[in-house]
């Protein structure tokens, strides 16, 4: 539950699940309907090559967000969730 006057204040209601496989045929379809998946796709598969050559450390991805403090947290759901 997003607290918006208190972003510490936030919890999570439901934790994600975790699957063995994934389902292919469905990332297929939403590769073929989007771009942006398909690139995120790319990108993950080259993250994960990066992980295989231990050079994951040093590398850095831009299709990948970064990790915002709780101010900058707070600050960017005002501007872009609460416009």
């Amino acid at each position: 539950m997003l607290n918006i006057h208190d972003m510490s204040k936030s919890q999570v209601l439901l934790n994600a699940g975790f699957k063995d496989n994934l389902d292919h045929t469905m990332l297929t379809e939403l590769s073929k309907k989007s771009s942006n998946f398909r690139q995120f796709l790319e990108t993950l598969n080259l993250y994960h090559k990066t992980i295989e050559a231990n050079m994951s450390d040093q590398t850095s991805f831009q299709a990948f967000d970064g990790v915002l403090s709780p101010e900058n947290l707070e600050d960017y759901v005002k501007m872009e969730i609460f416009k």
